[in-house]
């Protein structure tokens, strides 16, 4: 077997509850609260709850399915609490968070729709559940009037190499505007432009100032797009 059910065992939690409302009527003010509550520190509390050890990597694949290389310390919005200080990791193959157990060196995987948010490396990640896009984590690049996603994805594939088969994890990320609601994913200049059409020129304009490039730059390109909306 690849996992079993772990004892009970404690978090620390810089808590306090988080309001909530239905994904599918969240507004941009909404957002910005619950990225600016991921900041706040409370007084500590200790909630007890259960995990699922996930099974090692295998040793014959080259990369790895985690955004990062290793546990980083941050914060998981978790059933409407926010735990501060938590080793976490998010498996882009599976799209799950992991958190490390706090008597072990081993990762866990939590209750997947108790996860509402997290952040960790200086990257914050939000679920999403709306038109236009898979429901699930995308890292918010900015929030705004219209806010720009990121949906991080990796895929394991396999090549020939010689007489043998490499087995590696390809990165496969996706780009979302966030509109009055609905998701719409971004590939190219077109579009772009059937979404922000009305501001195309000063779009146009802040790129040329910075030197930015669509095709080579997109995150960076789509972040300096929807300022353009504020």
């Amino acid at each position: 077997m690849g996992f079993r059910i772990l004892g009970v065992f404690g978090f620390c939690i810089f808590g306090f509850y988080a309001t909530s409302q239905p994904v599918d009527s969240l507004r941009v003010a909404a957002l910005s609260a619950v990225l600016n509550d991921s900041e706040r520190s409370a007084q500590g509390h200790t909630l007890v709850h259960q995990g699922v050890e996930v099974a090692p990597l295998p040793k014959n694949i080259k990369g790895t399915p985690y955004l990062w290389e290793d546990f980083e310390s941050g914060t998981i919005t978790y059933a409407g609490l926010i735990y501060g200080n938590t080793l976490m990791q998010f498996d882009a193959v599976h799209q799950r968070v992991l958190a490390q157990h706090p008597f072990g060196s081993f990762p866990i995987e939590l209750v997947q729709s108790k996860v509402t948010a997290f952040e960790a490396s200086g990257r914050r990640f939000m679920s999403f559940d709306l038109p236009g896009g898979p429901s699930g984590f995308y890292q918010v690049l900015n929030a705004g009037r219209v806010t720009v996603l990121a949906r991080r994805r990796k895929e394991l594939r396999e090549r020939v190499s010689g007489n043998e088969v490499e087995r590696f994890y390809h990165s496969m990320d996706q780009l979302f505007l966030l509109k009055e609601g609905v998701l719409h994913r971004i590939q190219t200049h077109k579009q772009l432009w059937a979404l922000l059409g009305d501001q195309k020129s000063a779009i146009k304009k802040i790129w040329k100032d910075q030197g930015l490039s669509f095709r080579h730059q997109k995150e960076q390109a789509l972040i300096e797009a929807a300022a353009s909306y504020e």
